[in-house]
């Protein structure tokens, strides 16, 4: 597993929580772009104001939305559990032992988050290339299926 950030094993309880916090601020910040991908990926797969491929064969690259949602809903629980551990921070903000275990979880959540929103990326990186190659070519490009 991919770690981010190690924290020194003579680390103070507050440095510890403020690593945590840290590592929370950066989760939120995945998942609000998660939520303004979704949210474009929703537009434009409801709206009728573009152009959408006619042909049945083009229109099955949209099926990569749902491979797309899935990898941002897997990153959404595991932002979700570095919000929960964060409140477990707040609770036992003295304690040295818990918090090293707490970064330690937050920290394998958020390598996890990040993994799964960066191949969410790739999968619409992939349909709106897939979609432009339609735009540029036409329906024409069915013939290069």
């Amino acid at each position: 597993v991919e770690q981010f950030a190690k924290a020194p094993a003579d680390t103070s309880a507050e440095r510890l929580f403020n690593f945590i916090k840290s590592i929370e601020e950066g989760s939120n910040r995945i998942s609000t772009w998660s939520l303004s991908i979704i949210g474009g990926s929703l537009l434009a797969l409801l709206s009728n104001e573009y152009l959408h491929p006619s042909a049945a064969k083009l229109k099955m690259i949209y099926l990569l939305f749902v491979l797309g949602w899935l990898l941002i809903g897997i990153s959404f629980y595991n932002g979700k559990n570095i919000t929960s551990r964060t409140i477990a921070a707040e609770l036992h903000k003295n304690d040295k032992a818990l918090l090293a275990t707490i970064f330690t979880a937050c920290n394998t959540y958020y390598s996890r988050q990040l993994r799964f929103f960066n191949f969410a990326l790739l999968v619409f990186g992939i349909w709106l290339l897939l979609f432009l190659l339609w735009w540029v070519f036409g329906d024409s490009i069915i013939n290069l299926i």
